[in-house]
């Protein structure tokens, strides 16, 4: 669990290693000497002056130091934020990338298809709310 928090961690899985990042079983656990040296450089500080943003949006002020130059960047909205919603392709794609590799691309396209089911008939919504209570079981 303490991969998927790791801010630092996930930072360097997003310049190193991108398809981590949807491992969420972290099977086989991507820790390399690149990953820890880039996590080595990265700092995380909460900052007061962003905290009128919340809850509408979870802004960062990211700030890189590099050959002598320091460059700042605001992100107040990132892609499924409300401002930058994802579709419906957006959404079974990122479902995909998470599940697949625990549960099958046949599975994850079956709660993808009950979801949507469930949106329209009260039928479907109760299977889909019996089989979310039952996972994990």
């Amino acid at each position: 669990v303490s991969s998927i928090v790791s801010a630092p961690y996930q930072m360097a899985l997003a310049a190193l290693h991108r398809p981590g990042l949807y491992d969420v079983a972290r099977e086989p656990f991507a820790m390399t000497d690149a990953i820890a040296d880039l996590m080595a450089k990265i700092t995380v500080a909460a900052h007061s002056e962003l905290e009128g943003h919340l809850p509408r949006s979870w802004p960062a002020s990211i700030e890189v130091v590099a050959a002598g130059r320091v460059e700042t960047t605001l992100v107040l909205d990132t892609p499924g934020d409300p401002a930058q919603a994802f579709g419906f392709d957006e959404v079974a794609a990122k479902f995909h990338a998470a599940g697949d590799g625990i549960f099958g691309a046949a599975e994850v396209a079956d709660w993808i298809t009950l979801t949507c089911a469930a949106r329209e008939e009260d039928d479907d919504l109760e299977e889909l709310q019996t089989r979310y209570l039952a996972f994990g079981r």
